[in-house]
């Protein structure tokens, strides 16, 4: 039966954290089925989902601290399990930037929580506005919609949500 671990990594070096941790886990037998990675300062954050049996995910599990130490990182790891299929929500995107000021992402996250909708992922990050240099902020959503939630008042709640706090957002299906 196929077991799943969580790793969590800050690396001033994320490239070569990423080669070693993925060849340590090539080492024991596991597999990384997912990854992600982006940069946060002068560091690399990395998301790794990692798949095995049981004892080779146990084999990876104690190598990991000495391995976090060869590599000057921050490691945090977690055994997990598969996430339930989503087959009751209509996949969305959501697509907003704004004027960058406190509380946007909180208010987007309660919009949704409100009315149980899955957040599936979030990337969101502020950014010069390229002529005058404004801070502005942006975020990316994949929502879940359940199939029983009416689209067409959701969409007007959420473009009265955006209005409201002078946001500029897209929210549309996910295709394919």
């Amino acid at each position: 039966m196929s077991q799943q671990l969580a790793l969590l990594i800050l690396a001033e070096d994320g490239a070569t954290a990423l080669r070693r941790l993925a060849e340590q886990a090539s080492a024991v037998g596991c597999n990384i089925s997912e990854a992600r990675g982006t940069p946060l300062g002068n560091r690399t954050a990395i998301v790794l989902l990692i798949e095995g049996t049981w004892d080779a995910v146990a084999r990876l599990e104690q190598g990991l601290e000495r391995l976090a130490a060869q590599l000057h990182i921050e490691l945090l790891s977690a055994r997990v399990e598969a996430a339930p299929a989503a087959s009751d929500h209509i996949p969305y995107a959501v697509d907003l930037s704004c004027a960058d000021k406190p509380g946007v992402l909180s208010a987007l996250i309660d919009f949704f929580i409100c009315r149980d909708i899955m957040i599936m992922e979030l990337t969101a990050r502020g950014y010069p506005a390229s002529h005058t240099g404004a801070p502005l902020f942006a975020v990316q959503l994949n929502i879940g919609i359940p199939r029983d939630l009416h689209l067409a008042p959701l969409r007007e709640e959420f473009m009265d949500f955006c209005d409201g706090l002078n946001l500029d957002a897209i929210l549309e299906p996910i295709k394919g």
